[in-house]
């Protein structure tokens, strides 16, 4: 009968493994290092490193560097026997978990780590895109289900697109249009990064994305125009005024459409 016993107790740094997973993930910076090792030195360890029987590291990974920062030679670790007797998938869930709750995680790594989730539990996302576990992580990371959304494509780019992304070179946003050419102009832009031109400026380069970047502001030009002439049409309503209650629904939904396009309303 296996146990799901899970032992706590000190573990030699130099018997600790970092697990080959968490190569996928950008590294923690030396001021994230630092800060955690300053918290470390003031608090002690208040959360133990979460480790397989052979030393493999699940969780922990900037706390094990933190310690070595401290010179430190052993540290607190809980060895997760219910996982490995669950097997590789629900380790992996347990590591891309803890990476979520990195406070830095850049935009790239939060893709990867959900696509993952998703790869490993198919159920977790109905056929439209959405569900409790899109929404549930959304949520977690202070986010909208449809931003969730668009970093999950940012997981499917090539790979030059997702290193410039990874070192915060590029926005997100050019990325989306990439992402939105056709593959063969994706693949000219690609040939331009491999020579050597800067992402950001090959994609600005290409003629499909100034003219789908001239008619996004065409379209949000137009929007705003008609958001600002309903919105003074609604102040000015007196013959047959809208039950208060209507009014503020219809105000509260104009002002997110103001906000999600970036302008201000009329007083």
């Amino acid at each position: 009968m296996k146990s799901n016993a899970n032992p706590t107790t000190m573990w030699p740094l130099d018997k600790l493994k970092p697990n080959a997973k968490q190569s996928s993930f950008s590294p923690p910076t030396d001021i994230e290092i630092k800060q955690l090792a300053d918290d470390i030195k003031r608090n002690g360890l208040l959360t133990p490193i979460e480790i397989l029987s052979d030393g493999t590291i699940i969780c922990g990974h900037s706390r094990l560097l933190a310690a070595k920062k401290l010179q430190k030679t052993e540290v607190l670790c809980v060895v997760r026997r219910d996982l490995e007797d669950a097997g590789p998938a629900a380790i992996e869930e347990r590591l891309l978990d803890d990476n979520l709750n990195r406070r830095q995680l850049s935009n790239i790594d939060i893709a990867r780590a959900y696509k993952r989730l998703v790869e490993l539990r198919p159920s977790r996302k109905n056929t439209n895109g959405t569900g409790e576990f899109r929404d549930q992580t959304a949520q977690r990371l202070r986010m909208s289900g449809r931003n969730l959304d668009r970093l999950l494509k940012l997981a499917e780019a090539p790979g030059e697109i997702q290193a410039v992304l990874a070192e915060r070179k590029l926005p997100q946003g050019h990325v989306d249009r990439f992402m939105d050419l056709p593959q063969s102009e994706r693949e000219k832009i690609l040939k331009q990064i491999r020579s050597g031109t800067p992402a950001k400026e090959a994609i600005e380069r290409n003629s499909r994305y100034i003219a789908a970047l001239f008619g996004r502001l065409q379209k949000r030009n137009s929007l705003t125009s008609r958001l600002n002439k309903a919105w003074s049409g609604l102040s000015r309503y007196s013959k047959e005024p809208l039950p208060e209650s209507l009014r503020e629904s219809v105000q509260d939904l104009m002002q997110a459409c103001a906000e999600a396009l970036g302008v201000k309303l009329p007083q």
